[in-house]
């Protein structure tokens, strides 16, 4: 598995302004480079799942964080995760990539809520990004250990890879 990461383009979106000390931490811990918080705020970007009609017409690249923004009490019998089976399926029909970030994880309750959307996710084979959201150099994470949450959280190895390796394809959209 180690060969087959070093030749695959890793990328990390952090909510920082540009550091030279960041980048070379970042290249230490796998990325190929880092996506700095005003270059990824010209992607579409729909946070939690407000907006519907977004998805439906195709107006968003990516759904972020839809268990976020949600004040809602979990039912006894179902857990209010912020996607279905209908968000789901819109955003697999109109190429919608749905995101979670390592910053939007706080407590048990929003990491089940997280661990449910990507049951959602692989049943549905939406497209998967996973971010750090690192807002100083020092939250920056290493790829072994995004990927061995993201494996903690549901997703197998190569969804795994693919939800850092789509950071990439998301870029390419912007262009």
């Amino acid at each position: 598995m180690c060969c087959v990461l070093k030749f695959c383009m890793y990328f990390d979106v952090v909510l920082f302004n540009k550091d030279g000390e960041a980048i070379k931490l970042a290249n230490k811990f796998g990325f190929n480079r880092l996506i700095f918080k005003e270059e990824f705020e010209k992607l579409n970007i729909i946070y939690g799942n407000l907006e519907i009609k977004s998805i439906r017409y195709n107006k968003a690249t990516i759904l972020l964080n839809p268990h976020d923004l949600l004040n809602k009490k979990d039912n006894l019998h179902y857990r209010y995760s912020g996607l279905n089976h209908i968000i789901c399926k819109l955003a697999k029909e109109n190429d919608i990539f749905i995101g979670f970030s390592l910053d939007k994880i706080r407590d048990s309750i929003e990491l089940g809520r997280v661990m449910q959307n990507i049951k959602l996710c692989k049943k549905y084979k939406n497209s998967v990004c996973f971010f750090t959201f690192a807002k100083d150099k020092f939250s920056l994470r290493g790829i072994h250990d995004i990927m061995a949450f993201c494996r903690v959280l549901g997703m197998d190895g190569l969804m795994a890879k693919n939800s850092l390796l789509n950071i990439n394809i998301l870029l390419n959209k912007m262009i």
